[in-house]
């Protein structure tokens, strides 16, 4: 009876300690549109790609009742934060850092359009999806809101259900761009030994005369490159022939000394005119 009785007294305190953390949760969220955001450290934008789960999504409507439709309804799914208005939505921005965000057109105060013309400028939020969300129907202010960058544009009255599918949507794609994006910027900025074949592509040879002329520079003599790059001698010479044609210049000294002067200037990391250079070699 006893162990009964101990047993119950744990699960009683487990209950109040989950109500109490719930209630806690409850009080941060229905007081996150008045609490003061200069008290807090506004987080770094995070990378094009954002993995964390859930997403969070700010909603932007003057209108109570809206505010809290959707806080219910898209709950489950992302973190809801909102704001009241325009100018609050934008002092709130660099502190919440939101993956998409649903806004209102008619709002008191700054409307939808400026909001988003001003989101636009704040640095890191240029791409973030903007939804807008609007009583205003009618086609010509549909196709302003798409013009100013919203990726979609919901009319009122909506179905909750409609605004989370529409949303989860966007973010799916936004995150799809944005891999591709990280995809793209990482090739192009790989990184490239700075003493390298590739690094004389700008000679306008071909890759395998960039190979030939950088072993030239290294004072490998043609037995020895065509040793290195598996090819016969006489191959080699005819490289070396095309390479001397090409540069302008009448022997393997001259390119060896171009060639050198484009590689120092890759290991310092300087920016290098190489069409004057290749003029003062060719004259």
């Amino acid at each position: 009876m006893v162990a009964v009785t101990q047993l119950l007294d744990k699960a009683m305190e487990a209950i109040v300690v989950r109500s109490e953390e719930r209630g806690a949760i409850n009080r941060r969220e229905s007081t996150f549109e008045i609490d003061n955001p200069s008290s807090r450290k506004p987080f770094l934008k995070r990378g094009l790609a954002r993995t964390i789960e859930p997403k969070v999504v700010l909603v932007v409507d003057d209108a109570p009742d809206i505010r809290t439709v959707l806080l219910r309804a898209l709950g489950r799914n992302f973190k809801v934060r909102v704001a009241k208005s325009g100018e609050s939505a934008l002092e709130l921005l660099p502190y919440i850092n939101p993956d998409i965000i649903l806004l209102d057109v008619l709002m008191s105060g700054m409307d939808g359009f400026a909001t988003l013309r001003e989101m636009r400028r704040v640095p890191g939020f240029s791409q973030t999806p903007v939804l807008f969300l609007s009583g205003l129907g009618d086609i010509a202010n549909k196709l302003r809101g798409l013009r100013l960058g919203a990726v979609d544009y919901i009319t009122k009255p909506f179905h909750p259900q409609e605004v989370l599918a529409r949303l989860e949507s966007q973010c799916q794609v936004y995150c799809r761009r944005s891999q591709e994006i990280c995809q793209e910027f990482a090739t192009e900025i790989a990184p490239v030994p700075t003493r390298s074949p590739r690094t004389l592509i700008v000679l306008g040879l071909t890759p395998r005369e960039t190979e030939v002329l950088f072993w030239i520079a290294e004072g490998k003599t043609t037995p020895e490159i065509a040793l290195i790059l598996n090819a016969a001698p006489t191959t080699i010479k005819k490289h070396v022939n095309h390479i001397l044609e090409k540069l302008g210049v009448e022997n393997r000294l001259s390119a060896a000394l171009l060639a050198n002067d484009i590689l120092r200037a890759a290991e310092s990391k300087k920016i290098v005119n190489v069409e004057k250079q290749f003029r003062s070699y060719a004259t």
